[in-house]
């Protein structure tokens, strides 16, 4: 099936989903990949990386032959509450898929301005209100899901800014809990998504978050300290 979750879909097949058949004809293209620049690129969980923190899914790996590919812009892109707000774009957009048998996912990273950086940090943050209604949004393949925000997710506070939610998100009569990660480095954004069939393991969930938050410090030159 192809699933959206927090303004970009990735196409995912997860055993324990439905058996309900979605469609898998995207109306928006894919988000070119292999364009970001070489710091960029140092941002990105490799599968050692994956592998090596606590609880994490058995066989986890980037760029497996297994998992459906491509990520795609959803033309209808909201915050965890309904919120309109697009993830910045820009043709050096550096993207890294992962997945195992419960879960798949992706890693984005892109550079704008600083300023344009951090209001999108910020209104992603003042979205994310636990207790708010549900909402609803176009996918990229034209079906209509939706989405409750469960819970805000406390992260390791080691970037400039950072934000992260719990989703469950319904979408042609499947639903999976959509973990949605945006860390802020001066003006580089790395977006971090979890499609999942069963909740994360809460130890590589909080590995995943300090790995991934110290790595884009790295990229950018910061050195980052996870005491």
């Amino acid at each position: 099936m192809v699933l959206a979750a927090v303004g970009v879909a990735v196409a995912s097949a997860l055993s324990a989903c439905s058996s309900t058949p979605a469609p898998t004809r995207s109306l928006t293209p894919a988000i070119p990949t292999g364009r970001g620049t070489a710091s960029e690129k140092e941002a990105l969980l490799t599968t050692n990386d994956l592998r090596a923190i606590p609880g994490a899914p058995t066989q986890i790996e980037v760029d497996s032959s297994k998992q459906p590919s491509g990520v795609y812009r959803d033309p209808d892109q909201i915050a965890p509450c309904g919120e309109k707000l697009e993830i910045p774009a820009s043709s050096r957009t550096e993207i890294r898929q992962f997945g195992a048998a419960t879960v798949d996912g992706f890693q984005l990273v892109v550079d704008v301005s600083v300023a344009k950086a951090t209001a999108f940090v910020t209104a992603w943050q003042k979205d994310t209100r636990p207790g708010c209604p549900p909402s609803r949004s176009l996918t990229n393949t034209g079906s209509t899901q939706s989405q409750v925000l469960v819970s805000s997710i406390p992260l390791p506070r080691l970037v400039n800014q950072e934000t992260g939610a719990l989703l469950r998100i319904t979408n042609m009569g499947q639903t999976l809990d959509a973990y949605g990660l945006i860390f802020r480095s001066g003006g580089r954004i790395a977006l971090d998504v979890f499609l999942c069939a069963q909740p994360l393991p809460t130890a590589f969930g909080n590995g995943f978050a300090l790995r991934a938050e110290m790595m884009l410090n790295a990229s950018v030159g910061i050195r980052s300290s996870s005491a």
